[in-house]
């Protein structure tokens, strides 16, 4: 609105003494309309980027919300005992089992991971472990990945970092799945 007045004054500055708006004047009211017009369309694209970004935002931030409230949901029903154990009552005690699949805990209970389809543990592997609360600590990413099969999760690990550099990945990976291996601090 600044930017039309000055136009307005400059070419009401060039007009003639007999009323007329000299050529020179009505370039340059034309010229300042036209930068207005386009600070007003940048203005408008800008605004429409910002409000793209937030929506973007926002649904991304809904569907991490609802992994989160899966991951919990599947994480709660596990940890009540809601899921099968992985050993028979009738077997005896370490009798068919070789050990994999099996984090240091002895793996009594099954995780609510194995409940997940892969394509949400992707993403919750993609996310910090701090912004998902069944894998924030190491406990909690014991028991939640417990009776998973190594292989798998290594698999999964891969699917997960797929997109940084390998060698980041690899750190990543390996010390994810270190996670498994050392018994917990509280044991």
């Amino acid at each position: 609105a600044q930017a039309q007045a000055r136009a307005q004054a400059q070419a009401q500055a060039s007009v003639s003494s007999s009323g007329e708006l000299d050529l020179r004047g009505q370039r340059q009211h034309m010229h300042a309309i036209q930068a207005e017009t386009r600070r007003q369309e940048a203005a408008v694209k800008e605004a429409e980027e910002a409000e793209k970004i937030a929506n973007d935002y926002a649904r991304e931030k809904e569907a991490r919300a609802a992994a989160d409230a899966a991951a919990a949901a599947a994480f709660s029903s596990s940890s009540t005992g809601a899921s099968t154990a992985t050993r028979s009552s009738s077997a005896p005690s370490g009798a068919g089992q070789s050990g994999h699949g099996q984090s240091s805990m002895g793996a009594s209970k099954i995780g609510g991971a194995n409940a997940m389809d892969e394509v949400a543990l992707v993403e919750l592997l993609r996310q910090r472990p701090k912004d998902v609360p069944v894998m924030r600590t190491r406990d909690a990413f014991q028991r939640f990945f417990s009776g998973m099969d190594p292989a798998k999760l290594k698999r999964l690990l891969h699917e997960a970092y797929a997109d940084l550099d390998p060698e980041a990945a690899k750190v990543k990976i390996e010390k994810r799945m270190s996670l498994l291996d050392r018994p917990s601090k509280s044991r």
